[in-house]
């Protein structure tokens, strides 16, 4: 009871589309009791998904995880910059990230607190060096993004990507 197609597919971090076409759904309408499966492959990599999981929770709660909660650092970004886009203060985001230093690489996983969103949404394109624009629930939505990084965007204009996002600013995508 209470469950969604949407509230599926972001347990499993999956695109909606996903759950539909694995199980012959033709609307987000599903009933209490009936059995929806998840494709095989996605369930063996949330198992390692988890146990990747577990061994990186020793500084953060258990009930605060999950993979689209972690932004990966791009070139050029800093802490401080990263503070600011999601609005999280400075030193709240290196302790809990458990940083001794202020410096971060690219390539590093920072766990971003706070109220995330999550959905599915369409790329449209770059709207500048540092926006992106999805279409999310029929309206276009701008989400920043590193300095740059919007040109990958703009090369998977029209693809369908499960983002999670907070205060305008866009943690990660699959």
């Amino acid at each position: 009871n209470g469950e969604t197609v949407y509230s599926i597919a972001n347990e499993y971090k999956l695109p909606i589309t996903v759950i539909k076409k694995q199980n012959n759904l033709k609307s987000n309408t599903i009933f209490i009791g009936q059995t929806l499966t998840v494709p095989y492959q996605v369930q063996e990599s949330l198992q390692i998904q988890e146990t990747h999981e577990v061994q990186q929770t020793a500084h953060i709660q258990e009930a605060e995880m999950g993979l689209s909660e972690f932004y990966t650092v791009a070139p050029g970004d800093t802490l401080w910059n990263l503070s600011e886009r999601f609005e999280v203060p400075f030193t709240k985001l290196k302790m809990e990230n458990r940083l001794t230093a202020n410096h971060i690489q690219a390539g590093q996983k920072l766990y971003i607190s706070g109220k995330k969103n999550f959905a599915t949404g369409k790329v449209i394109g770059a709207a500048d060096n540092t926006t992106v624009e999805f279409y999310v629930y029929g309206e276009p939505l701008p989400l920043k993004v590193s300095h740059g990084s919007s040109v990958l965007f703009q090369k998977m204009a029209g693809k369908e990507l499960f983002i999670t996002y907070k205060n305008g600013a866009l943690i990660s995508f699959y």
